[in-house]
């Protein structure tokens, strides 16, 4: 087992990291340890003791919900927007039911280039509209 030290972020112009230990597989199982169990880290001179503290809780992750493709999520935008002179990120997400808190950036600017999606900025906020 090593200890790894993975680049996290920089501040004031200085690289920041947060360092990593694998526990096997193997090792976890037999001391019923789950993904999401609490974990408290202790010092002893030159040694860290992890200690189990809880179970995960009931609040834990749940699994992601399968992701919509980019086609599908395009479909739903142009089909609400061909109706509408215009709506803001959360009417289109509140009306679709849709479980992204915001939209991808990468997929927003395709849709500019394919279906003509134009946002504007107004006193509700970015409204989103297609091109007339």
């Amino acid at each position: 087992m090593k200890l790894q030290r993975i680049y996290s972020y920089k501040y004031s112009e200085i690289p920041r990291y947060k360092y990593v230990v694998s526990i096997p597989e193997k090792i976890i199982k037999k001391i019923g340890w789950e993904a999401g169990s609490e974990l408290e880290i202790k010092q002893k001179e030159q040694d860290l003791v992890i200690e189990f503290k809880a179970k995960p809780s009931s609040k834990s992750r749940k699994d992601p919900a399968p992701s919509m493709s980019f086609e599908v999520f395009q479909e739903k935008i142009a089909n609400l927007l061909k109706n509408q002179k215009g709506l803001t990120w959360s009417q289109i997400r509140e009306i679709l039911m849709l479980p992204q808190i915001v939209p991808n950036n990468k997929w927003v600017a395709r849709m500019e280039k394919e279906i003509g999606l134009v946002r504007l900025k107004e006193k509700t906020g970015i409204v989103w509209q297609l091109k007339n």
